[in-house]
């Protein structure tokens, strides 16, 4: 009879112990994956600060340059190309962001086909063409500044938009690695 008297009591406790053991590990795994969220996010806005690191220091050298200048230097987006896949998952709720980040890296893209493009006119068969013609080095130059003073302004409005955005994303970025 003392085996009933005690039964209850016990097995109420021990269905509560339970209980309360399902839900500590419940949300003491919630909270475990938050950080390690959390931490992962640090860890990739980092990275991508410092992808836009070099970028920006290219941007500000085309924007004070002026459209005067030709300038032949590439922006690097390998690493923007290979953290913005990493990124998606792990910012999937923060719409915005992840589309001006893509809406840069397109910019980025952009840019660099057109200095692509510039050196390739600079540098390439059309001035020897114009100089198999012409005969002589100096008229030569002549077509090929005429392209560059067109060409020079629209690099630097782009150059000039880009780095508004870009320094726009690493304030972003900033601030949501100091909360």
């Amino acid at each position: 009879m003392w085996f009933w008297r005690d039964f209850f009591p016990n097995a109420a406790a021990t269905f509560l112990g339970v209980v309360l053991a399902l839900l500590f590990d419940h949300y003491y795994r919630r909270w475990r994956e938050r950080r390690r969220g959390k931490e992962r996010e640090a860890v990739l806005m980092n990275q991508l600060r410092h992808a836009f690191n070099p970028n920006l220091q290219v941007l500000r050298f085309l924007v004070g340059s002026g459209p005067q200048h030709i300038v032949t230097q590439r922006l690097d987006t390998s690493l923007l190309d290979l953290l913005i896949p990493q990124i998606v998952p792990t910012l999937h709720l923060d719409y915005d962001f992840l589309n001006y980040v893509a809406e840069i890296r397109y910019d980025f893209n952009e840019l660099n086909r057109r200095l692509d493009f510039q050196a390739a006119v600079l540098t390439g068969p059309l001035r020897a063409e114009y100089l198999r013609q012409t005969g002589t080095f100096e008229a030569s130059f002549i077509p090929v500044q005429r392209f560059a003073k067109e060409n020079a302004e629209a690099l630097h409005q782009l150059s000039m938009k880009l780095l508004e955005k870009t320094e726009r994303v690493v304030v972003w970025i900033d601030r949501r690695l100091v909360t």
